[in-house]
């Protein structure tokens, strides 16, 4: 259905990647606002607030430096389509998850 459309694919790709570089963009964009959650939720001190920034960047470029030529490879084998699902079916879960950390409280794994 979609390979007949193909301006329709291009919008919809077009569309995940910018939500992609907007999700990526949170942490350095508001480097304040992220310093003051690190502060409140683990109780770091304010002086050791841009090692957790640093932190979760660095995982961020990490993972997606693995992901990329394992995805790149898996398209050798599987449909395109199918490895866009699993990885955006993976994203949605890990968005919906850290949304929800807030209502977790003090009760680490408390939505798996």
């Amino acid at each position: 259905m979609l390979e007949s459309r193909p301006k329709a694919v291009l919008a919809f790709l077009s569309i995940i990647n910018l939500v992609n570089y907007c999700d990526r963009g949170v942490i350095p964009g508001a480097p304040i606002q992220f310093g003051s959650f690190v502060s409140c939720t683990l109780g770091v001190a304010a002086s050791q607030q841009s090692v957790y920034v640093g932190l979760s960047v660095s995982a961020f470029v990490v993972c997606y430096a693995i992901a990329s030529p394992i995805c790149g490879q898996l398209v050798l084998s599987q449909p395109a389509f199918r490895i866009l699902g699993i990885g955006l079916s993976i994203w949605v879960a890990a968005l919906l998850l850290s949304g929800l950390a807030y209502f977790a409280g003090d009760a680490p794994g408390a939505f798996l």
